[in-house]
């Protein structure tokens, strides 16, 4: 009776460090353990485990509860006595997270005997059997046997998380062979269940896998140690390295926290231990230290155990705190930005904001955020999910499926949280692109001032951007949030000179601003009749004069005070504006003009303000020469919005300005002017015309290639610049191949090739520009000018060039009728197009009148050839 004493005992003890110890001795497999699932599917025979399905292509399996996942050891035997296959095999779970091993959704780990290479292989799974992994592949052939497949296995696994496989034959357990080891994984951590999944096909595999001897148990006797902890709001997950035990784990004085938080209850986990607070965390650094603790063996704790975790308290999303920073209704026409909808997000907090569970949607259509964020100050954009590609490289973007189509006109558009609550909507209208081009499409709707309290009407307006929008960055309207912000932006006249517009740069107080007693012009012109706030663009008003302003003349608008829609203050204020002229012939002229550009690069019109007045652009416009030579055609609008062209100012037209400033210097970045398309001007020839508002010519130049400097190679990326302002612009030689030293091109600023007027003549001579000049296109004395001033009109010229032998090289002019005064231009090059030699050569000038006078006029002229 003593012996038996002491064999219980020590078996009570063994016990105690397993999960799990099962040899079937006693029968029963449905007790002691209980084992679950397809219980009628197995048996037991002469003491072992055995399958007993007749089922055929079928899967069934046996379940038995375990706690140990991590530092501990699975041991048994098994006998597959069949010839294994891909249809024939074994799967062991030693980790699972639920009792059902035929789930489609199971993580844990676990071990296959068997299949195609008849091979030992250690899985990880985390999910569907598609997300399966390899921690350990055993060597092939191992389960060869076509009808006795004896093992002992044996599957280790330490507190690091490595596995290691070894297997055993002979069943004797002491002649183990090691298969592999894993390296350190630390997916799964606890577990509730341990098994085995059989699948067999045909009858011939039935009744033949046998189970035995089978023991969990740990390998590490010492107390538990915590070696995770984690926080949120009112809870403390603490995870320790093995299962717990239930002594003393519920007693409250066995815990405290620093700083100190109250406990409310403790409740137990597999592996953790779950405290449950009475208030929230705040965000700072927490350590907890814990006593009398077990774990299922009896261990105790010989000493407190602390653990140290860090919290950040979660921001609640308010109102506000992510807004609709960009809307992109009509793509079409495209600009440059892609031909398909986005709107764009914008965090305005510090703080890394979860958008789980939020809503983005419209009047027809929603769509529920997964788990992203949105970090601090950061910009997200919505398109549809086959447009992701489209906006990646714009910056972050979510695709989203549905989407929301947005409709041209109008449409709601809506964020909410998880909990339905509204954390910005938008009811958009087309008049808020405050511009009849822009409305058309192909521009976004921006955000001018997150922080603004502004109706949205006055909020939004289309983008400036050249690419017609600013998706992932920075809007082209924001402005920052500043109560001393107010300021005038542009002033200038319409309706006839009627009506100033004074331009802000945000939007003021409509009802404040319509006080004509707030507004005074000098010059005599006084306070306006009336004064009204533009519905679609709050940020402009008109101030209204009946009597009308001159024209031409400089004027200050005396502004008393203003205030925005959030009641900050401008201060008052006095800006000066000029009053546009009416643009007649020869006030506006063709001054560069490049229509040959490089691959990828794009051609431009030079214009140049000959004149002392001031012009507006929007009433100047393109065109060029029907092919009857007669007809104007492809008429284009140079600006639909005011710009003024200044006194001696150059300006350029482009269809892509940034592409000009990118091949060519330019000195005035700020004086180009991007038109939606201009007309099309042949690389070979052909004519460029400007038109007042009236459809008056104004200036017209038609170019051909031959007018290129005849030593250049390649003509392409080299503009005509024009040398004389107060001649014909199609006066021969007037316009030259821009010189090598400026790059081939003068884009708003002086032409390299600019010559001033400085001839003077006296009656009835002919008079050079210099004595000398080197025509080697460096765009210094390129040319020779030949200046005549004649008493009467009715004369016909011929102008000749000699060399010193006295030698014809260059028929100037041939018969031709001039008038009282001009000149002729020499490119230094004879009548074949070859640039002559060094030398003094005599200009020779015959002059016929039809009454009978005749004169002749000698001059000498050194010519320098510098290349």
């Amino acid at each position: 009776m003593r012996k038996f004493l002491i064999f219980f005992m020590f078996l009570s003890y063994k016990n105690a460090f397993c999960q799990l110890n099962e040899t079937f001795d006693d029968g029963d497999f449905t007790n002691y353990p209980e084992w679950t699932g397809n219980v009628n599917d197995f048996t037991i025979d002469n003491g072992l485990l055995r399958s007993n399905s007749t089922a055929l292509n079928q899967s069934f399996y046996l379940s038995a509860k375990n706690q140990l996942a991590l530092d501990c050891v699975w041991e048994f035997d098994c006998n597959l006595k069949f010839a294994v296959s891909g249809n024939n095999y074994v799967d062991v779970y030693l980790v699972s997270d639920t009792d059902n091993l035929k789930s489609e959704v199971i993580n844990g780990y676990f071990l296959r005997i068997g299949h195609t290479k008849k091979t030992l292989v250690l899985y990880k799974r985390t999910g569907n059997i598609n997300s399966i992994i390899k921690l350990i592949e055993g060597q092939d052939n191992i389960v060869s046997s076509g009808s006795n497949n004896t093992f002992s296995i044996r599957v280790s696994r330490d507190i690091e998380g490595k596995f290691s496989l070894e297997w055993d034959k002979s069943q004797s357990r002491n002649n183990y062979t090691l298969e592999g080891e894993s390296i350190a994984d630390l997916n799964f951590l606890q577990t509730s269940w341990f098994g085995f999944v059989i699948q067999q096909s045909t009858a011939s595999f039935q009744k033949k896998h046998y189970f035995d001897n089978i023991t969990i148990k740990s390998t590490d006797n010492s107390f538990p140690k915590p070696i995770f902890t984690s926080a949120k709001e009112k809870i403390i997950n603490i995870l320790f390295n093995k299962p717990l035990g239930d002594a003393n784990l519920h007693t409250l004085s066995n815990y405290q926290i620093t700083p100190h938080q109250v406990i409310n209850s403790v409740q137990k986990g597999n592996n953790e231990i779950i405290l449950m607070l009475e208030d929230e965390l705040l965000s700072g650094e927490y350590s907890v230290h814990i006593l009398n603790l077990e774990d299922i063996y009896g261990n105790a704790t010989s000493q407190p155990l602390e653990t140290r975790f860090s919290y950040t308290k979660p921001y609640l999303v308010k109102r506000k705190d992510i807004i609709i920073n960009e809307i992109f209704a009509d793509p079409s026409p495209q600009i440059d930005l892609p031909t398909s909808e986005f709107i764009e997000l914008y965090n305005t907090t510090e703080h890394t904001l979860p958008l789980k569970g939020f809503k983005y949607f419209d009047t027809t259509t929603s769509y529920i955020f997964g788990d992203i964020y949105i970090t601090p100050k950061e910009y997200l954009i919505l398109c549809s999910k086959n447009d992701t590609t489209e906006y990646k490289k714009y910056g972050r973007t979510l695709g989203i499926s549905p989407w929301p189509t947005l409709n041209n006109a109008s449409d709601i558009i809506t964020l909410t949280d998880a909990d339905d609550n509204i954390i910005d909507a938008v009811h958009y209208f087309d008049s808020w692109y405050r511009d009849p081009v822009k409305k058309n499409g192909g521009y976004t709707l921006e955000l001018i001032d997150p922080f603004s309290d502004c109706i949205h009407a006055q909020n939004y307006a289309a983008s400036m951007d050249p690419s017609g929008g600013t998706p992932g960055r920075k809007n082209s309207l924001s402005i920052p949030s500043d109560p001393q912000a107010i300021t005038v932006q542009n002033i200038y006249l319409k309706d006839n000179n009627k009506t100033v517009l004074v331009q802000f740069n945000k939007a003021i107080d409509s009802l404040y601003a319509v006080s004509n007693h707030l507004y005074s012009i000098n010059n005599g012109v006084g306070t306006p009749d009336k004064v009204s706030v533009n519905p679609d663009n709050f940020a402009e008003i008109s101030l209204q004069y009946n009597n009308g302003i001159t024209p031409g003349l400089n004027y200050n608008v005396e502004i008393n005070k203003m205030v925005d829609c959030a009641g900050n203050m401008m201060e008052k204020t006095i800006k000066p504006f000029i009053s546009p002229a009416e643009i007649t012939k020869h006030d506006i002229l063709i001054s560069e003009v490049l229509f040959n550009p490089k691959v990828n690069s794009q051609s431009f019109i030079e214009i140049y303000n000959h004149t002392d007045k001031t012009f507006d652009l929007k009433n100047l416009f393109l065109a060029t020469l029907a092919k009857d030579r007669d007809s104007v055609i492809n008429i284009k609008a140079v600006t639909e919005s005011s710009v003024l062209i200044l006194p001696r100012e150059y300006w350029v037209l482009s269809t892509n300005p940034e592409n000009v400033k990118s091949e060519y210097y330019t000195s005035n970045p700020g004086h180009f002017i991007k038109m939606a398309s201009i007309p099309s001007y042949s690389v070979e020839k052909g004519t460029v015309i400007l038109l007042n508002q009236q459809k008056e010519r104004i200036d017209q130049f038609s170019y051909d290639k031959k007018m290129h400097f005849p030593l250049l190679k390649d003509v392409k990326g080299v503009s005509l610049e024009r040398s004389f302002y107060s001649r014909e612009a199609n006066a021969p030689g007037n316009f030259r191949s821009a010189a090598a030293a400026v790059g081939y091109a003068t884009p708003a600023y002086q032409n390299s090739q600019y010559m001033e007027e400085s001839v003077t003549v006296s009656k009835n001579t002919i008079q050079l520009s210099s004595k000398v000049f080197s025509p080697d296109n460096d765009g210094v004395d390129d040319i020779l000018t030949i200046g005549y001033l004649m008493e009467n009109t009715d004369y016909v010229a011929n102008v000749s060039i000699y060399n010193e032998q006295g030698k014809l090289v260059r028929k100037l002019i041939n018969n031709e009728k001039i008038g009282k005064e001009g000149m002729w231009i020499w490119d230094g090059f004879n009548d074949v197009t070859e640039r002559v030699k060094s030398g003094i050569y005599i200009i020779n000038t015959e002059l016929f009148h039809i009454n009978g006078d005749k004169k002749n006029f000698r001059n000498a002229v050194g010519l320098v050839n510098k290349q």
